[in-house]
């Protein structure tokens, strides 16, 4: 069963957040509770897409949107009376917040302050029908599912890295993700020793004269 929010993930800025939803561009329209603020730029991808009634075989060019915009009630407006197929999304409004839509399954929004991120999420998650959030729970950059009863539980797949980070603890988080990845390889490397090419004959030189019964 599809629910309306299926994750959340908490960034190491404590401003922002990152929601799971499937068929997010299906889901825009959440962007509604967005209208009162004020849109400074934004970037849309997009192509033409007429349904059951394009031809298999024809594929439309994709292309930006230059069309101004000043809110995200008049953004979805436009969009509802047209054929297209959104490809990437991203809002960028005058109070300093940021949306962001990812491969159509991620909802990425920054804040300006851990209470505007946690009222936020209470927002989108009444919306969805569920309780409060127990932020005090919830630890940055791990991935929280969230069952229909409203639980969070995580399935252990450890920390996600974001643009947060420092290159330092990147590096670090990409080379302990290799270590577990490819425990083999790591341990192949820590026994393995340059292999040396022994040349048997590379001093040896026959004297014909020593030898009593040659062959020939």
């Amino acid at each position: 069963m599809l629910r309306l929010i299926e994750s959340l993930e908490l960034l190491s800025n404590q401003k922002s957040f990152v929601l799971g939803i499937a068929n997010a561009r299906q889901k825009l329209w959440l962007l509604l509770h967005l209208k009162s603020l004020r849109i400074k730029t934004y970037k849309l991808h997009y192509r033409l897409n007429y349904g059951i009634r394009q031809r298999a075989k024809t594929v439309y060019p994709i292309r930006q949107m230059k069309k101004k915009f000043s809110t995200t009630d008049q953004f979805l407006d436009y969009l509802e009376n047209k054929s297209y197929e959104v490809l990437y999304l991203e809002i960028l409004f005058e109070n300093g917040w940021s949306f962001k839509e990812r491969s159509n399954h991620l909802f990425r929004i920054h804040t300006n302050s851990i209470k505007e991120r946690n009222d936020l999420i209470n927002k989108f998650m009444n919306i969805a029908g569920h309780e409060l959030v127990p932020f005090k729970d919830l630890s940055l950059n791990i991935t929280y599912f969230l069952s229909s009863s409203g639980e969070f539980y995580d399935l252990s797949l450890g920390e996600n890295p974001d643009e947060f980070w420092s290159k330092g603890k990147r590096d670090n988080w990409v080379k302990n993700y290799n270590n577990k990845m490819n425990p083999e390889s790591v341990e192949t490397a820590k026994h393995f020793e340059t292999l040396k090419f022994i040349y048997p004959f590379k001093e040896f030189k026959l004297n014909i004269e020593e030898i009593n019964d040659p062959p020939f």
